[in-house]
């Protein structure tokens, strides 16, 4: 029907059609490469991200065996501790047998 109305009217108006066409195909090629560049920055942030992640990971990993080293160290301190407590315990019972012996004599 068109076809014979531009025939009568001498006009194309089919032409409408195919700019339009030519406009959204250029549309989209602009809309493609926008998407693009925004997929490229948002693997750019996602490499960044997983760097971040596996940067963290390894100070949690290092603060984790300075917990165990200090911990390990703790434990060390307070056998000594205890060592010299009993150390010291045993010298006050033999002071206080010493004192014993010589108030009876």
């Amino acid at each position: 029907m068109l076809l014979k109305i531009s025939q009568v009217l001498n006009h194309d108006f089919f032409q409408y059609y195919q700019q339009q066409a030519i406009y959204t195909q250029s549309d989209d090629k602009s809309q493609l490469i926008t998407l693009q560049h925004e997929i490229t920055g948002l693997q750019d942030e996602l490499a960044d991200a997983q760097k971040e992640i596996e940067y963290l990971k390894n100070i949690v990993t290092l603060r984790q065996e300075e917990m165990r080293l200090l911990e390990s160290k703790l434990k060390t301190q307070k056998e000594l501790s205890d060592a010299i407590i009993n150390n010291l315990k045993t010298k006050e019972q033999n002071y206080i047998a010493r004192l014993q012996l010589i108030t009876n004599k």
